[in-house]
Order: structure tokens, then sequence, then C-alpha cells
């Protein structure tokens, strides 16, 4: 997303300055590139991870916030980007191209891989309180009834 909303600055920086024509359709072609990118990694992905990371305890909550906050984004997209495009043109993508370089900022320092990972161990990841130690029962009972500790 972040490359094609830079594709989409520089060709509409290109179209305003010069009115060439193929840089207006590469504005069309790198917005829908852009619009397919958000469709595939962002529209389905932030209420995932909520609802399947989050514990339950936070898990209504989280998606009570995530809402509000798609909400209010939607208003902000409907309401002032037209103005915003109308004063200063081509320069607004700019912003955008900010928010997607701190969008993968904040993925990049604070959004943990949880790719392969079991629900056991992703709730470790998540949950500090917890200690380093799983006990496991021995599948047959022994004389001395000896629990074993693995370090995890």
């Amino acid at each position: 997303m972040l490359v094609f909303m830079i594709l989409v600055t520089v060709c509409s920086a290109l179209y305003s300055t010069f009115q060439s024509i193929v840089a207006g359709y590469a504005v069309i072609t790198f917005l829908f590139l852009f619009l397919g990118g958000y469709v595939v990694g962002l529209t389905p992905i932030p209420i995932l991870y909520i609802n399947e990371i989050w514990p339950s305890r936070l898990r209504a909550k989280g998606t009570s916030v995530f809402w509000v906050s798609q909400a209010a984004a939607t208003c902000f997209n409907q309401y002032i980007n037209p103005i915003a495009l109308e004063k200063i043109l081509w320069k607004y993508y700019l912003v955008y191209v900010g928010v997607l370089i701190g969008v993968v900022g904040f993925m990049f320092l604070y959004v943990p891989e949880t790719k392969g990972l079991s629900l056991e161990e992703i709730d470790r990841m998540f949950d500090r309180r917890q200690t380093n130690e799983i006990v496991l029962d021995a599948a047959e009972p022994q004389e001395n009834n000896e629990r074993h500790i693995v370090d995890a």
C-alpha cells in the first residue's frame, strides 16, 4: 500500500505539473492497486487480530474501540478528504504516505508475528504475567507422584 500511495503521489504531481495523460491513467491504475492492497490487508486483518488474539476479557472492548475508530476514519475520509484535495491538490497524498509510514513502523515495533505458533504460545507472548514454566503430568502414574517441570 505504501509503494502504491507513493506512486499515486508522484503520478498525481506529474499530471498536475505537465498535464500528462499517461500520468493520469497511472494515477487511476495505482489507486486501484492501492485499494486492492487495502481490501486484502487492512480490511479483514485488524478485526481478526482483535477477535482471535486478544483475551476474552478485552475482546468486546477492543472490538468496540475498533469499530468506533473505523466510523471516525470513515467520516474523516468522507468529509475532509475532498476539501483537502481541493485546497492542496496532489500534496495531500503526502499525508497518507506519512500515515502509512507510521503504520508500518507501528506494526514492525508493536505487532508480534504469530504465524505458526500454538494458541498457548500466543497466550504466553501476550500475557506477561505467566511464568516460563509449564507443568506436565506424566502419562503413566509413577510411584512417587513426581511431576516433570519443563522450562519453556
